[in-house]
Protein backbone atom coordinates (compact mmCIF):
# COMPACT_ATOMS: atom_id res chain seq x y z
CA UNK A 1 0.00 0.00 0.00
CA UNK A 2 1.48 3.77 -0.81
CA UNK A 3 3.13 5.14 2.18
CA UNK A 4 1.26 8.46 2.45
CA UNK A 5 2.58 11.22 5.07
CA UNK A 6 1.86 13.42 7.82
CA UNK A 7 -2.48 13.65 8.21
CA UNK A 8 -5.62 11.40 7.45
CA UNK A 9 -8.30 13.23 6.35
CA UNK A 10 -11.95 12.40 5.33
CA UNK A 11 -14.90 14.70 3.02
CA UNK A 12 -16.89 16.22 2.81
CA UNK A 13 -13.20 15.30 4.38
CA UNK A 14 -15.26 11.55 4.21
CA UNK A 15 -16.69 11.15 1.24
CA UNK A 16 -13.62 11.25 -0.79
CA UNK A 17 -11.67 8.34 0.92
CA UNK A 18 -13.12 6.96 4.03
CA UNK A 19 -15.60 4.56 5.23
CA UNK A 20 -16.73 4.10 8.87
CA UNK A 21 -14.86 7.62 9.63
CA UNK A 22 -17.23 10.58 11.13
CA UNK A 23 -16.69 14.29 10.03
CA UNK A 24 -15.91 15.49 13.70
CA UNK A 25 -13.05 13.45 13.97
CA UNK A 26 -11.42 14.06 10.89
CA UNK A 27 -12.02 17.70 10.68
CA UNK A 28 -10.87 18.29 13.98
CA UNK A 29 -7.84 16.50 13.15
CA UNK A 30 -6.78 18.55 10.30
CA UNK A 31 -8.12 22.09 12.29
CA UNK A 32 -5.49 21.11 15.44
CA UNK A 33 -2.70 20.36 12.78
CA UNK A 34 -3.42 24.16 11.14
CA UNK A 35 -3.54 25.69 14.46
CA UNK A 36 -0.39 23.45 16.21
CA UNK A 37 1.42 24.98 13.00
CA UNK A 38 0.29 28.13 13.30
CA UNK A 39 1.71 28.27 17.04
CA UNK A 40 5.16 27.74 15.67
CA UNK A 41 7.86 30.13 15.89
CA UNK A 42 9.01 30.87 12.60
CA UNK A 43 12.43 29.11 13.13
CA UNK A 44 11.00 26.00 13.81
CA UNK A 45 9.09 25.82 10.46
CA UNK A 46 11.98 26.51 8.75
CA UNK A 47 13.68 23.70 10.96
CA UNK A 48 11.36 21.24 9.69
CA UNK A 49 12.47 19.08 6.38
CA UNK A 50 8.44 19.19 4.96
CA UNK A 51 6.98 22.16 6.69
CA UNK A 52 2.99 22.17 6.59
CA UNK A 53 1.81 23.51 3.35
CA UNK A 54 -1.52 24.28 4.90
CA UNK A 55 -0.26 27.10 5.79
CA UNK A 56 0.97 28.83 2.64
CA UNK A 57 -1.35 27.55 0.48
CA UNK A 58 1.11 25.54 -1.64
CA UNK A 59 -0.50 22.22 0.05
CA UNK A 60 0.85 18.39 -1.96
CA UNK A 61 -1.65 15.61 -1.46
CA UNK A 62 1.56 13.96 0.16
CA UNK A 63 0.47 16.26 3.72
CA UNK A 64 -2.13 13.59 3.43
CA UNK A 65 -2.53 10.12 4.03
CA UNK A 66 -5.13 7.00 4.34
CA UNK A 67 -5.04 4.48 7.29
CA UNK A 68 -5.17 0.51 6.42
CA UNK A 69 -8.37 0.12 7.06
CA UNK A 70 -9.52 3.51 4.59
CA UNK A 71 -7.08 2.28 1.94
CA UNK A 72 -8.66 -1.39 2.04
CA UNK A 73 -12.46 -0.03 2.21
CA UNK A 74 -11.62 2.13 -1.19
CA UNK A 75 -9.31 -0.72 -2.99
CA UNK A 76 -12.56 -3.28 -2.29
CA UNK A 77 -15.39 -0.90 -3.55
CA UNK A 78 -13.14 -0.58 -6.85
CA UNK A 79 -13.04 -4.18 -7.10
CA UNK A 80 -16.54 -5.51 -6.32
CA UNK A 81 -19.33 -5.66 -9.52
CA UNK A 82 -22.53 -4.78 -8.60
CA UNK A 83 -23.13 -8.70 -8.19
CA UNK A 84 -20.55 -9.69 -6.38
CA UNK A 85 -21.58 -6.76 -3.97
CA UNK A 86 -25.16 -8.03 -3.55
CA UNK A 87 -23.71 -11.53 -3.17
CA UNK A 88 -21.46 -11.07 -0.14
CA UNK A 89 -24.30 -8.41 1.28
CA UNK A 90 -27.17 -7.83 2.65
CA UNK A 91 -28.45 -4.84 0.50
CA UNK A 92 -30.67 -2.12 0.71
CA UNK A 93 -33.56 -1.97 -1.96
CA UNK A 94 -33.71 0.88 -3.44
CA UNK A 95 -35.31 2.85 -6.30
CA UNK A 96 -32.60 4.45 -9.07
CA UNK A 97 -34.08 8.01 -9.76
CA UNK A 98 -33.40 9.81 -13.46
CA UNK A 99 -30.49 12.35 -13.47
CA UNK A 100 -31.78 15.94 -13.74
CA UNK A 101 -29.66 18.54 -12.37
CA UNK A 102 -31.05 21.45 -11.17
CA UNK A 103 -30.07 25.00 -11.62
CA UNK A 104 -27.97 26.60 -8.49
CA UNK A 105 -30.15 28.49 -5.90
CA UNK A 106 -29.74 30.30 -2.71
CA UNK A 107 -31.51 27.55 -0.73
CA UNK A 108 -32.55 23.89 -1.81
CA UNK A 109 -35.94 23.28 0.34
CA UNK A 110 -37.04 20.30 -2.25
CA UNK A 111 -34.90 17.25 -1.00
CA UNK A 112 -34.71 15.71 -3.92
CA UNK A 113 -33.71 18.75 -5.54
CA UNK A 114 -30.81 19.60 -3.33
CA UNK A 115 -30.15 15.40 -3.45
CA UNK A 116 -29.79 15.68 -7.57
CA UNK A 117 -27.53 19.03 -7.04
CA UNK A 118 -25.34 17.41 -4.27
CA UNK A 119 -24.84 13.87 -6.35
CA UNK A 120 -23.57 16.17 -9.87
CA UNK A 121 -21.34 18.80 -8.13
CA UNK A 122 -19.43 15.39 -6.00
CA UNK A 123 -19.22 13.32 -9.11
CA UNK A 124 -18.08 16.68 -10.81
CA UNK A 125 -15.37 16.90 -7.78
CA UNK A 126 -14.42 12.75 -8.29
CA UNK A 127 -13.97 12.47 -11.81
CA UNK A 128 -11.98 15.86 -12.37
CA UNK A 129 -14.24 17.64 -14.30
CA UNK A 130 -14.11 20.36 -11.77
CA UNK A 131 -11.50 21.14 -9.63
CA UNK A 132 -11.16 21.27 -5.59
CA UNK A 133 -10.94 24.73 -5.63
CA UNK A 134 -14.53 25.09 -7.80
CA UNK A 135 -15.91 22.56 -5.82
CA UNK A 136 -15.56 23.88 -2.62
CA UNK A 137 -16.97 27.04 -3.87
CA UNK A 138 -19.78 25.63 -5.76
CA UNK A 139 -20.38 23.38 -2.33
CA UNK A 140 -19.94 25.37 0.36
CA UNK A 141 -23.50 27.46 0.32
CA UNK A 142 -24.85 23.69 0.99
CA UNK A 143 -22.66 22.25 3.65
CA UNK A 144 -24.44 22.09 7.21
CA UNK A 145 -22.74 24.63 10.00
CA UNK A 146 -21.73 22.25 12.29
CA UNK A 147 -19.06 20.92 9.17
CA UNK A 148 -18.65 24.27 8.49
CA UNK A 149 -17.21 25.47 11.87
CA UNK A 150 -14.75 22.12 11.68
CA UNK A 151 -13.26 23.23 8.59
CA UNK A 152 -9.73 25.66 8.42
CA UNK A 153 -10.94 29.19 8.99
CA UNK A 154 -9.74 30.57 6.10
CA UNK A 155 -10.93 29.67 2.23
CA UNK A 156 -7.82 29.23 0.52
CA UNK A 157 -6.65 27.09 3.28
CA UNK A 158 -9.75 24.97 2.74
CA UNK A 159 -9.73 25.30 -1.46
CA UNK A 160 -6.20 23.90 -0.99
CA UNK A 161 -7.29 21.18 0.84
CA UNK A 162 -9.87 19.93 -1.79
CA UNK A 163 -7.05 20.15 -4.27
CA UNK A 164 -4.99 17.82 -2.64
CA UNK A 165 -7.74 15.55 -1.75
CA UNK A 166 -8.70 15.16 -5.37
CA UNK A 167 -5.20 14.12 -6.22
CA UNK A 168 -5.59 11.76 -3.93
CA UNK A 169 -8.08 10.48 -4.39
CA UNK A 170 -7.24 9.86 -8.35
CA UNK A 171 -4.23 8.25 -6.97
CA UNK A 172 -6.39 5.60 -5.43
CA UNK A 173 -8.85 4.58 -7.35
CA UNK A 174 -6.95 3.69 -10.41
CA UNK A 175 -9.32 4.23 -12.62
CA UNK A 176 -11.42 7.24 -14.47
CA UNK A 177 -15.01 7.62 -12.94
CA UNK A 178 -17.25 7.62 -16.58
CA UNK A 179 -20.69 8.06 -15.25
CA UNK A 180 -22.82 7.91 -12.37
CA UNK A 181 -26.41 7.08 -10.80
CA UNK A 182 -28.70 7.81 -7.75
CA UNK A 183 -31.20 6.87 -5.37
CA UNK A 184 -34.35 8.64 -4.60
CA UNK A 185 -34.18 10.17 -1.22
CA UNK A 186 -35.16 8.13 2.04
CA UNK A 187 -35.71 10.20 5.06
CA UNK A 188 -37.14 9.75 8.83
CA UNK A 189 -40.12 9.98 10.74
CA UNK A 190 -39.96 13.37 11.47
CA UNK A 191 -38.58 14.23 7.69
CA UNK A 192 -35.94 16.10 8.89
CA UNK A 193 -32.86 13.87 7.63
CA UNK A 194 -32.75 11.90 4.47
CA UNK A 195 -30.16 10.07 2.48
CA UNK A 196 -29.80 8.60 -0.91
CA UNK A 197 -26.96 6.33 -2.61
CA UNK A 198 -25.24 7.64 -5.55
CA UNK A 199 -22.85 4.68 -8.24
CA UNK A 200 -19.96 5.83 -10.10
CA UNK A 201 -19.13 3.39 -12.99
CA UNK A 202 -15.67 3.25 -13.63
CA UNK A 203 -13.42 3.29 -17.19
CA UNK A 204 -12.67 -0.86 -15.64
CA UNK A 205 -15.61 -1.63 -15.57
CA UNK A 206 -16.18 -1.43 -11.80
CA UNK A 207 -18.62 0.32 -9.40
CA UNK A 208 -18.08 2.28 -6.50
CA UNK A 209 -20.80 3.20 -4.21
CA UNK A 210 -21.36 6.23 -1.93
CA UNK A 211 -24.20 6.99 0.73
CA UNK A 212 -24.86 10.74 1.24
CA UNK A 213 -26.80 12.00 4.36
CA UNK A 214 -28.32 15.30 3.94
CA UNK A 215 -30.84 17.33 6.84
CA UNK A 216 -33.46 20.12 6.76
CA UNK A 217 -32.22 23.27 8.59
CA UNK A 218 -34.40 25.57 10.20
CA UNK A 219 -35.05 27.47 6.92
CA UNK A 220 -35.93 24.44 5.40
CA UNK A 221 -32.92 24.52 3.21
CA UNK A 222 -31.42 21.11 2.69
CA UNK A 223 -27.80 20.85 3.72
CA UNK A 224 -25.00 18.32 3.13
CA UNK A 225 -23.63 16.50 6.36
CA UNK A 226 -21.67 13.31 4.78
CA UNK A 227 -20.43 11.84 1.93
CA UNK A 228 -18.58 8.23 2.33
CA UNK A 229 -18.31 5.16 0.75
CA UNK A 230 -20.78 2.10 1.45
CA UNK A 231 -21.25 -1.29 0.13
CA UNK A 232 -23.89 -0.57 -2.03
CA UNK A 233 -27.97 -1.00 -2.90
CA UNK A 234 -29.61 -3.16 -4.97
CA UNK A 235 -31.38 -1.84 -7.84
CA UNK A 236 -35.58 -2.07 -7.73
CA UNK A 237 -35.94 -0.73 -11.82
CA UNK A 238 -34.58 -0.28 -15.13
CA UNK A 239 -36.61 2.37 -16.56
CA UNK A 240 -33.85 5.09 -15.82
CA UNK A 241 -33.69 7.56 -18.95
CA UNK A 242 -29.55 7.80 -20.00
CA UNK A 243 -28.18 10.42 -18.20
CA UNK A 244 -25.75 13.07 -20.63
CA UNK A 245 -22.93 14.82 -18.67
CA UNK A 246 -22.91 18.68 -18.89
CA UNK A 247 -21.79 21.39 -16.23
CA UNK A 248 -23.97 22.55 -13.56
CA UNK A 249 -26.32 25.36 -14.26
CA UNK A 250 -26.86 28.29 -12.74
CA UNK A 251 -28.92 31.26 -12.52
CA UNK A 252 -26.68 32.96 -14.63
CA UNK A 253 -26.47 30.48 -17.20
CA UNK A 254 -22.70 28.96 -16.28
Amino acid sequence: MRNLKKASVGLLLCSVLTAGCTIDETIEKEVAKVEEKKSQAPEEIEEEKNPSAILDGDVSHDDYEMNERQEEMLEEADSKTAEEAVEHNILEKKVVVTNNVPQAKDIFTDKTEASQYFSYLLFQYHSSIIDGTTFYQKISPYISPKFEELLPKSIKERESMYESLQELFKEQLNSKITNYEMTEVTYDEMGNEGYFYRKYTLENGKDVFYKTRITKADNKAWLLIDDEPTNGYETMNSNVSQFKQTFVKTEEGE
